[in-house]
Formats: C-alpha cells, sequence, structure tokens
C-alpha cells in the first residue's frame, strides 16, 4: 500500500527530536540543534595615538624617510596615528585586519583551595578566583606579507617609537603626559562569527596591546631556496583579556561609531566579490557584524 502524505509526515516527525534538552533526556542521543560551523573570523586593531610631531620626526631617519613617502610611509604613520595628517580615516588599523591570519584563544581555568586536610591527606577543594587567567599575557600573529613590506615597516615604526618614547628620543602629546595614558597601546577585537558570515558566535577583547618584536628573522636567507617570504610572526603583550562579555560589543559600537560612515543611515555592504572593500564596520541590534559602504 503506497504512502499517503500524512503517513510520510508521520514518519518525518517521529525522527525529529523533541527539543528541550535543559528539561528532558534524549535517551538516543538524537542531535537536538544546528551544529556550530564558523565561516569566518574578523580581528580589528584599534589605532593607537603615536606622536609624529615634526620634532620626533626629525628625531629619527627612519620616520623622516616614511614621513617624505606619499605612498606606503605617510599611510603607515596616519595608521599609527589618529592625530597625524594622513588619508587613513577611521578607528582601526585597516591594514591589520586586511593581513592577518589567526587569533589564539585559550581557556579560562579557575584556581582552586585546598581546605581543612586531616590526617590521612584527605580535603576539601574549593573554587577561588580566576582573576590572574584574564591579566597580562601574550598572543602571536601571523600577517601576510607584500612585497612594498607594509606590515613589516608599521610594525618597525611602531615598536621603535616605544623605544624612543622610554628612551627619552620621542616625547608623547601632552594630553596623554598629563592624564598619565599610554599612546602607544591598542585594543584588538576578535570576533568569530556562524555560517553565515554575521552571526556572532564568540567574541573576546584584548586591552592594552602593543607589538614586541619586529620580524626580522623572516628575511633570513638560504642558498637554494626559494624565499619566498609570504607570512610574518609578531608577538603582542597585552595587559586584560575579556570573553563574552556584553560591553565588548558596546564598546566596539561606540568606536566604530565615532566615525560617521559607521552611522545607522549607511547602506550595508553587500556580501560579493564586488563590494569586497568596505569602509566602516558596525555591529547591529540583532547581534550580527556587518561591513558598511
Amino acid at each position: 500500500m503506497a504512502l499517503t502524505s500524512y503517513d510520510i509526515k508521520k514518519v518525518s516527525d517521529s525522527f525529529q527530536p523533541k527539543t528541550d534538552p535543559y528539561n528532558k533526556f534524549n535517551k538516543f542521543r538524537i542531535p537536538s540543534g544546528e551544529p556550530f560551523i564558523s565561516n569566518v573570523a574578523y580581528i580589528f586593531f584599534t589605532r593607537p595615538d603615536l606622536n609624529f610631531s615634526q620634532e620626533n620626526i626629525n628625531n629619527s631617519a627612519f620616520l623622516s624617510i616614511l614621513n617624505s613617502n606619499s605612498n606606503l610611509g605617510k599611510k603607515v604613520l596616519s595608521s599609527l596615528s589618529t592625530s597625524y595628517q594622513g588619508s587613513i580615516t577611521g578607528p582601526f588599523m585597516k591594514i591589520l585586519s586586511n593581513t592577518v591570519n589567526n587569533f589564539e584563544t585559550k581557556d579560562t581555568s579557575l584556581k582552586t583551595l585546598d581546605n581543612h586536610e586531616n590526617w590521612f591527606g584527605l580535603k576539601i577543594v574549593t573554587p577561588f578566583n580566576f582573576f590572574d587567567q584574564i591579566g597580562s599575557d601574550s598572543v602571536t600573529f601571523s600577517f601576510e606579507e607584500y612585497d612594498d613590506l607594509r606590515v613589516t615597516t608599521l610594525i618597525k615604526a611602531w615598536v621603535e617609537y616605544m623605544a624612543g618614547v622610554k628612551s627619552g628620543l620621542f616625547v608623547p602629546s601632552e594630553i596623554y603626559r598629563s592624564e598619565k595614558i599610554f599612546d602607544y597601546m591598542s585594543s584588538i577585537y576578535y570576533f568569530l562569527t556562524g555560517i553565515d558570515g554575521h552571526s556572532i558566535k564568540y567574541f573576546a577583547k584584548l586591552t592594552g596591546a602593543y607589538p614586541v618584536n619586529i620580524p626580522y628573522s623572516s628575511f633570513s636567507w638560504e642558498k637554494g631556496s626559494s624565499n619566498d617570504i609570504r607570512k610574518i610572526s609578531v608577538t603582542f603583550n597585552y595587559q586584560i583579556k575579556e570573553d563574552m562579555e556584553p560591553e565588548i560589543l558596546q564598546d566596539f559600537l561606540d568606536i566604530s561609531n565615532l566615525y560617521s560612515y559607521t552611522s545607522g543611515s549607511q547602506a550595508l555592504s553587500e556580501d560579493t566579490i564586488e563590494e569586497n572593500w568596505s569602509s566602516g564596520v558596525t555591529i547591529t541590534d540583532e547581534g550580527k557584524l556587518y561591513f558598511t559602504k
């Protein structure tokens, strides 16, 4: 006897899980939801505000060369300074977002305390805190490098400025000196999206980040090798790591909205090859990340 549409629906429904994994046991461990498949991750580095005043630039032959190079040099300096009069706009260093290849996360582990140990060695282990897990640490990024050495040049300028501030060669702007703010530190935002490329599933923020090495080791040479330098590694130190805190999303949105191109009236960029390059980024009320035109 042929199955009717009602019978087919009845059989199909019998294989659909009665999804209530919080209140009922899944006896046969039938999948009760969509598997988490990540499509793409986005990493954003906020621009520091290095003081590239003429006096500081004059104290460095390297900075002087960059300042005279309107093609690459001025873009590097502008990427590293919101106060430098250059062509870079927005709160983020897009050149790093466009070339970074990875973001390494780590678990947050709860510390415990041993209590009331008796003569037999038995004891009660109770939870303590995890504050030492979210403090200062380091993370290593892999960046794509190109023929003009755009990433290496930026990292070199950044690292040498920090060393110059410490030695007294460079002087930060007055506002940062008076407010006791590190002008060379950045924040790094990480968003892992779902299969649609927009729905934010996991997010993290590293505060007080700065590079600690110039990747000169990438330029070693060996006879007979191809010497095809496509990637470089740069380690960043940071002061605080936060995961899955709602304030991260609001903080990111506030920073983005400092610039008019991410206002609500701006059209969202289409997910097409023709719209591959976007000026800004925003997060919608639904918690989805979109690039703006």
